[in-house]
């Protein structure tokens, strides 16, 4: 601040006094000091009785110890006003999408750390604009605070936005002078403004932009048993998914159909948002694992509008059921489907499965049920034996007869029932390679013969055999 006469009047005199008003922030702790050649008339003169002007040249003075200044800022940054400073078009409204800008005028030029939000009235439902410090390539003012919002859809007021009473908060950041005195938020409301009104109603349904196979079919570009095909459906906007719709893909001629895994793009590598917890992408996946036998050579075809609800919905964040309807997806010679299926079921384990009772042991009348494993669900029909070992002297190896109705999967069970004579004092035992069809036939789907040769199993400590007049 400039250092002014006494009197701005005219004065003679050989001393000219100036002085200076101490301002709130004012700091010297070394002592005021004057710069050389510092003395400027601005718009005044200094001058002799004869006319000539003073010559202003001279020296510096040196720090005054005993001139020093100390006038701290201790007064807080404060709201002088609140304005909606974006343009909302000549009908005075905002649409979905468009920027709300709102600035928040200081008392004194401020520094922001973090996120401060501001709270917008929009006919009475909130809504949070966000600190931004810069829009575009603006050099921003230390005075003024800017705050956004992007109007959502469904966003709407029809009198004009609002701001109530303090409704400026920190987020957790901060707002402050140069002194650190942290901002006084106090802010008094301004009323709905007509010429920033909202109206952001979507009635346009999301439509399919595109359908492609996004999975992997490896180098041979082929499908094989078990694998799993992907099918990504972008739609126009970003949707959300409610039960199971299905896709139906084409095989040769034969119908197939996927059903609806997730939203987010092929694997997972598209973006979400989250809404309520509700998933909103523009990319909704369909998956279908390849069964036995199944075949496409020229590869897999989608033919038009094959996306169905099947009793789900696909709708937009302002409820819009989406239109269905696509193009179809010729043959991708690149996505080929061979699910041949020529390995055998082998047995992975044989064990006995009953309960012996709490002294380990079977009596005459008391049935044994053996479980044998194998590698994958097989079907059995006839009459399947298991060779059981009663290894005392005067008993006799038994058969188990396969049992339909204790089976299922890839575990089969087979029964015998203990019988006068039978002993396994050791422990109930199972040679090497006793599973014999016995007219009977145990295959997989794709009716592959299993394969029978087995480990032995016992004597089992667990699972003794003592039938009336057995040992």
């Amino acid at each position: 601040m400039p250092v002014v006469p006494a009197d701005p009047g005219l004065s003679i005199g050989q001393r000219l006094i100036f002085y200076y008003q101490v301002q709130e922030g004012d700091e010297d702790d070394d002592g005021i000091s004057i710069v050389a050649g510092n003395i400027r008339t601005s718009e005044g003169n200094i001058a002799d009785e004869a006319g000539n002007h003073a010559l202003l040249a001279h020296h510096g003075v040196p720090n005054h110890p005993e001139h020093l200044v100390s006038a701290p800022d201790n007064t807080a940054p404060t709201i002088s006003s609140v304005r909606i400073v974006s343009d909302p078009g000549d009908d005075d409204t905002y649409s979905e999408g468009d920027v709300v800008v709102v600035v928040a005028f200081f008392s004194e030029e401020v520094t922001v750390t973090g996120s401060p939000q501001l709270e917008l009235d929009f006919d009475g439902t909130a809504k949070t604009a966000d600190y931004v410090s810069t829009l575009g390539s603006e050099v921003p003012d230390p005075t003024e605070l800017k705050f956004t919002y992007t109007v959502a859809p469904n966003d709407r007021d029809i009198d004009g936005i609002a701001i109530g009473d303090n409704k400026l908060t920190l987020n957790g950041g901060t707002i402050q002078d140069g002194s650190e005195n942290d901002a006084d938020l106090t802010l008094k409301s301004i009323p709905s403004q007509s010429g920033h009104m909202v109206e952001a109603s979507d009635t346009t349904p999301p439509t399919v932009s595109s359908i492609a196979i996004t999975s992997d079919p490896g180098d041979d570009d082929t499908y094989g048993l078990g694998d799993a095909i992907e099918v990504t459906v972008t739609f126009s906007e970003d949707v959300t998914v409610t039960g199971t719709p299905q896709l139906e893909l084409d095989f040769d001629g034969t119908a197939r159909t996927a059903d609806y895994s997730r939203t987010g793009g092929a694997f997972g590598s598209n973006r979400t948002t989250q809404s309520n917890t509700v998933t909103y992408d523009s990319t909704v996946v369909f998956s279908y694992t390849v069964a036995p036998n199944e075949s496409d050579t020229d590869g897999i075809a989608i033919g038009a509008d094959k996306l169905t609800l099947n009793g789900g919905t696909i709708k937009d964040a302002a409820d819009n059921a989406a239109t269905l309807t696509h193009d179809a997806l010729p043959a991708d010679s690149g996505h080929k489907v061979d699910g041949s299926d020529t390995v055998a079921p082998t047995i992975s384990s044989i064990a006995v499965t009953s309960d012996p009772g709490d002294d380990d042991t079977y009596s005459t009348g008391d049935t044994i049920q053996v479980t044998v494993t194998f590698s994958e669900d097989v079907t059995v029909t006839g009459d399947p034996q298991l060779e059981l070992e009663f290894a005392d002297p005067g008993s006799s190896n038994q058969q188990a007869s396969y049992s339909s109705s204790n089976s299922g999967g890839a575990r089969v069970v087979f029964e015998y029932t203990v019988a006068e004579g039978d002993s396994a004092s050791d422990g109930l035992a199972i040679a090497a390679n006793q599973l014999t069809l016995n007219g009977g036939s145990i295959q997989d789907a794709s009716g592959n013969d299993a394969v029978l040769t087995h480990s032995a199993y016992g004597p089992d400590a667990d699972h003794y055999v003592n039938g009336h007049g057995g040992v």
